[in-house]
């Protein structure tokens, strides 16, 4: 399934992300980052085939320096934000080392 990685735009962010009924991980990304297609690729991948049963989790990606959305965020450097379906104007910023074990662990700590 190769869209298992949600891509989200300025004009869907509010529908996808922002759904109520949805745990949401978004990968926000600048334009021209060789790693962080890598990234998606490998990485984020891998965790969403991992979390791929939990209905109520979704993954997107947003290429943060082509769209406008909500919030505070730099179109200069990639972001994870986790958007909790019951707190949606609060996201979560990981702020860890980019690797895979690392970001899984922090997402399960966010689903609990």
């Amino acid at each position: 399934n190769d869209n298992i990685i949600k891509a989200v735009v300025g004009k869907t962010f509010t529908h996808i992300v922002e759904d109520p009924t949805k745990n949401v991980l978004i990968y926000l990304y600048p334009e021209g980052c060789e790693h962080c297609r890598g990234f998606t690729d490998n990485v984020l991948q891998k965790i969403a085939y991992e979390k791929q049963d939990m209905r109520d989790l979704r993954f997107c990606k947003l290429l943060i320096s082509m769209n406008d959305i909500p919030g505070k965020f730099s179109p200069d450097t990639e972001t994870i934000a986790f958007y909790p379906k019951n707190n949606k104007s609060n996201p979560v910023i990981f702020n860890g080392n980019m690797e895979r074990d690392n970001i899984a662990n922090w997402l399960n700590a966010q689903l609990k």
